[in-house]
């Protein structure tokens, strides 16, 4: 009786069918995600609430996989992988997450995009550097060296007398 409750009840996790799941927030943006490895793993969470959230990845871990997701605005948490399916992936909160932080996660913008302007003497170029002109440029290449030069001389002369 009990194997086949239990089985009732993944094959309801497995398809997204829980009679008791809460009301899951749709959500659709990127985040980070961090396995057992630690090495950070961009994932799209797709829908999200207090109780767990479903993201989508390339990779796939095996069920029973702890993780910390991190909640833009709001933290990381730690979760476990309940069920995987294709690049789905169903977690539940390790401890259920407060409805404040629900409410906060993902509404946060997480990266500012465009010009930002900052005082400096240096003139402004969109992503190269001003070169010197090829004279001044071998000028100074020149230069240096017949410095070092006399340096070694002066030296070498110095250690002699």
């Amino acid at each position: 009786m009990l194997a086949i409750k239990l089985d009732i009840i993944e094959t309801a996790i497995s398809t997204g069918q829980r009679k008791d799941a809460e009301p899951r927030t749709s959500v659709g943006t990127a985040t980070t995600l961090r396995a057992a490895d630690r090495l950070p793993l961009d994932v799209i969470v797709q829908d999200f609430s207090p109780s767990g959230f479903r993201f989508t990845l390339d990779r796939t871990f095996p069920v029973g996989t702890r993780i910390r997701i991190g909640l833009r605005g709001a933290g990381t948490e730690e979760a476990r992988i309940v069920w995987s399916k294709g690049r789905s992936h169903g977690c539940a909160f390790v401890q259920q997450v407060s409805r404040e932080r629900v409410a906060a996660a993902f509404r946060t913008q997480s990266a500012i995009s465009g010009r930002i302007a900052y005082k400096t003497n240096a003139p402004a170029v969109d992503g190269q550097y001003r070169r010197w002109p090829r004279a001044v440029r071998v000028g100074l290449l020149l230069s240096g060296t017949l410095l070092s030069w006399a340096g070694v001389f002066t030296l070498a002369r110095a250690a002699i007398y």
